[in-house]
């Protein structure tokens, strides 16, 4: 190392910069609109019957097209999606990776065999605050899209 007062500088006001970034950190969980650390959530649909001056669960219907249930990990970013049909069996599943600012880095699709069908990698850049202002989307290594982010922060 050439200069490690410049690098101590350099990494010192890096770790500032990181720490005074205005974004709010938010996850799968707040995003769910979730309370507490939820470790997996199931829904399901039915029918409402009203029986006798009470509402009760009727037979079950499909909302969604499908039942699923969703994984979290102690971040509470979404790490698993399981789709299912009518009969219990899987219809597909997702799974998800983030980086160490909770930005999804990875998405992997899965058929009802448990094959990759697809997978979507991101990668980031970003500005001074630590806020992403570029994301590229690879599906199955091949470029996709950029998306572009501009800010403007209070003086």
């Amino acid at each position: 190392m050439r200069n490690p007062v410049l690098f101590i500088v350099t990494l010192f006001v890096a770790l500032i910069a990181q720490s005074c970034s205005k974004e709010k950190i938010e996850n799968d969980w707040k995003r769910d609109n979730l309370q507490g650390k939820v470790l997996f959530l199931s829904e399901f649909s039915y029918e409402a019957k009203e029986r006798f001056g009470k509402i009760e669960k009727g037979n079950r219907i499909r909302s969604n097209d499908f039942d699923f249930q969703i994984k979290y990990d102690d971040q509470g970013n979404r790490i698993e999606v399981n789709e299912y049909n009518s009969d219990g069996s899987i219809y597909g599943r997702c799974t998800y990776k983030y980086n160490e600012k909770g930005n999804r880095i990875e998405e992997n699709e899965y058929d009802t065999d448990d094959s990759l069908s697809s997978k979507y990698t991101y990668k980031y850049e970003y500005d001074t605050y630590g806020n992403w202002v570029k994301r590229i989307a690879f599906e199955d290594e091949i470029p996709r899209y950029i998306l572009e982010r501009e800010y403007e922060y209070y003086k």
